[in-house]
């Protein structure tokens, strides 16, 4: 009998799925100097953002909305200027409790605040 999944089950796997792509992407961005590399690699980058957009259309699920613990909100550390990232934690925005997306090392953005935070990974 085939397994059914869940909004959350399959929102929560495409966004995992784009971070460790972003990351890997990134990784090339990085080693590379070859304009002509760079230049395929956004046209991959967004190739492949525009798919999983395109994917959580088709399935009905907005991947801009998400479901955060709002009692206990994340909270910098005392006497440290960003937060960390522990445990496999998925960090979220301080504002809205939407789920941050990493930009670079260290850098998470909220695209509905338009804000970056500085959070480390551990």
């Amino acid at each position: 009998m085939p397994k059914k999944y869940s909004a959350d089950e399959i929102k929560k796997a495409m966004l995992q799925a784009h971070r460790e792509s972003y990351e890997f992407w990134s990784r090339l961005i990085r080693s590379t100097t070859d304009p002509h590399i760079v230049k395929s690699l956004y046209r991959y980058r967004e190739g492949f953002d525009h798919a999983i957009i395109n994917v959580a259309k088709k399935l009905q699920i907005d991947l801009s909305r998400t479901r955060v613990d709002k009692e206990n909100p994340p909270v910098p550390e005392d006497g440290q200027k960003g937060w960390s990232v522990r445990n496999g934690q998925i960090p979220v925005c301080s504002q809205c409790n939407t789920i941050l997306f990493k930009m670079g090392r260290n850098v998470w953005n909220c695209a509905q605040c338009k804000v970056n935070y500085l959070i480390r990974d551990d």
